[in-house]
């Protein structure tokens, strides 16, 4: 799979620079109707199977993500961790984990 970061996407579209556009034909030689990803670098995580509907996001394999003020959770099992974040974001580190510390939590 090619990666293409772009800071700026604004779904559903967006249109590759000349260079970008040369790129994936000269070099990559890519095809008309060939599939390519273009992420903005926002990390998140979800339910595992649906990575492919989060769009440009950087997908983590683990519990729970913050990218600035979004988190995402990947499934009921990670409530503990989901939750604990956002404490953290609300709270401060501190905080969390005490509460970590209060429900015997091991990461």
């Amino acid at each position: 799979m090619q990666l293409f970061y772009a800071p700026d996407i604004v779904p559903p579209e967006y249109t590759l620079s000349e260079e970008e556009s040369k790129h994936c034909i000269r070099v990559l030689r890519m095809a008309c109707g060939e599939e390519l990803h273009i992420t903005d670098g926002r990390k998140a995580t979800c339910y595992p199977g649906l990575e492919e509907k989060m769009g440009a996001d950087v997908m983590t394999a683990c519990g729970a993500v913050q990218d600035g003020r979004v988190i995402t959770g990947r499934a009921a099992g990670s409530a503990d961790e989901f939750g604990l974040l956002c404490l953290q974001a609300l709270k401060g580190k501190a905080a969390a984990d005490q509460v970590a510390a209060d429900i015997v939590y091991r990461a």
